[in-house]
């Protein structure tokens, strides 16, 4: 049995349920691929309103095991007010983050203590040996 859930666990569509509110719900998955999941939800839908695009999440559960998982990236509406709901998987949540070059540098612990703004004196013999041990490069 499918079910297709949305935000806190509020039911969308079930094959069980033979609710006729959920149109052509369509699946996509790859190994390390986001994958998508789609489909189109009639105006009379009691949770037409709570998906939201880039703020509802929803979950496709197979026999009680989260097969997809991802959030709204489009909720487009048709002439006759059909939502087009389409899905991108959780590993596309990645492609949201910025992550800045850092030149690594050698440092030991006083030149860590002097880059914070802090005396040599003030580090810790013991943080001092975490710092030198842990390689932070800065």
């Amino acid at each position: 049995m499918f079910e297709i859930f949305t935000n806190d666990s509020q039911l969308i569509w079930s094959t069980a349920s033979g609710s006729r509110h959920v149109l052509e719900p369509t699946v996509e998955m790859e190994v390390n691929k986001a994958g998508s999941l789609s489909f189109k939800m009639l105006p009379g839908h009691p949770y037409y309103n709570t998906v939201v695009k880039m703020v509802s999440t929803v979950e496709l559960v197979q026999d009680g095991a989260v097969k997809f998982r991802g959030r709204v990236f489009s909720d487009d509406s048709d002439f006759r007010n059909i939502k087009n709901v389409n899905a991108e998987g959780v590993l596309s949540f990645l492609n949201d983050s910025v992550v800045r070059y850092v030149a690594e540098m050698e440092m030991d612990a006083a030149g860590f203590a002097c880059c914070r703004g802090l005396k040599p004196a003030d580090v810790s013999p013991v943080a001092a040996a975490e710092i030198a041990g842990a390689g932070f490069g800065l």
